[in-house]
């Protein structure tokens, strides 16, 4: 799931390097978490990860039928993707 920093007008904003978190309910886990940046260290299975050029990613893998909510959060805002599956 691609996740976008965006400012006021809707624009993406790559200079946002905005601290964001990944929490998953139902069935499915979290396998990667990340801004693909070459100069951090960050884990790609911590659940929290700075934005790069404004930009983040997360690897979701369902473990079984069922809706699954995805949610992103900062400091500023919260938003979810939801998935079905089969």
């Amino acid at each position: 799931i691609n996740v976008s920093v965006l400012d006021a007008a809707g624009n993406l904003n790559p200079e946002a390097a905005v601290r964001i978190s990944v929490s998953v309910e139902g069935p499915a886990k979290v396998i990667g978490f990340g801004s693909a940046n070459p100069c951090c260290e960050e884990n790609y299975y911590d659940t929290e990860a700075n934005a790069f050029e404004g930009r983040i990613r997360a690897a979701v893998r369902a473990t079984g039928a069922g809706r699954i909510v995805v949610r992103f959060r900062s400091e500023s805002c919260e938003t979810q993707a939801e998935i079905l599956a089969e």
